[in-house]
């Protein structure tokens, strides 16, 4: 059972991680401008806010917290590094029900499109709570998923000449990454060219 357990935590983050890639993607390019933001999100957008591709995300996340919950500790793991990444993936959890809140249903309840200026003044409305929300998301989120990423690739047999140096790489791409997300929430809390009446006046 543990091995179900651990094999089905590696196929939802897998799964989890396709989605997230897609948000973060869009996300990470704010600082180049609102109207490329604007592009690719309506690209992304048409796949992971279809329907089903939003289920799948959600009974994913469901099911990588069970099993999460029920695989033990991998001997190769210290006790604090693996007690890190559940925090990380537990406060991920809580703080995913609040953003999809704010920025998925709300949204739609009130029809009121999702672009770069309604994140901005989101930013611009809720400081600093919001631009230190975020950034905590971000930054939980980044380190869960890279945890997780190296996790499964110490349990692929690599032909020696193949290994990949996972650490240097990792601590790279970490924070790379990690720099993208506090810039694109920079970028975010300036100030937005429009007010909630002029979009809402222009959907109408």
């Amino acid at each position: 059972m543990t091995g179900l357990w651990t094999t089905l935590q590696s196929f939802t983050g897998a799964a989890m991680g396709t989605f997230a890639s897609l948000h973060f993607t869009n996300n990470l390019v704010a600082p180049l401008g609102a109207d490329i933001y604007n592009n690719i999100m309506l690209g992304v957008s048409e796949v992971y806010k279809n329907p089903i591709f939003e289920m799948v995300g959600l009974g994913a996340v469901l099911v990588h917290i069970i099993s999460g919950w029920n695989s033990p500790q991998p001997k190769e793991e210290t006790s604090s590094m693996h007690f890190l990444s559940r925090l990380s993936g537990y406060g991920l959890a809580a703080l995913l029900g609040f953003h999809v809140f704010q920025m998925r249903i709300q949204p739609h309840l009130q029809n009121i499109s999702v672009d770069f200026n309604f994140v901005s003044r989101t930013f611009n409305k809720g400081e600093p709570f919001v631009f230190l929300f975020y950034n905590v998301f971000f930054q939980f989120g980044l380190f869960h998923a890279a945890y997780g990423t190296a996790r499964i690739l110490r349990r692929i047999k690599f032909p020696k000449a193949c290994e990949p140096n996972s650490s240097s790489l990792f601590l790279v791409v970490v924070a790379l990454l990690s720099v993208g997300g506090v810039l694109t929430c920079l970028e975010f809390s300036k100030p937005a060219p429009f007010s909630v009446s002029t979009l809402l006046n222009k959907r109408m």
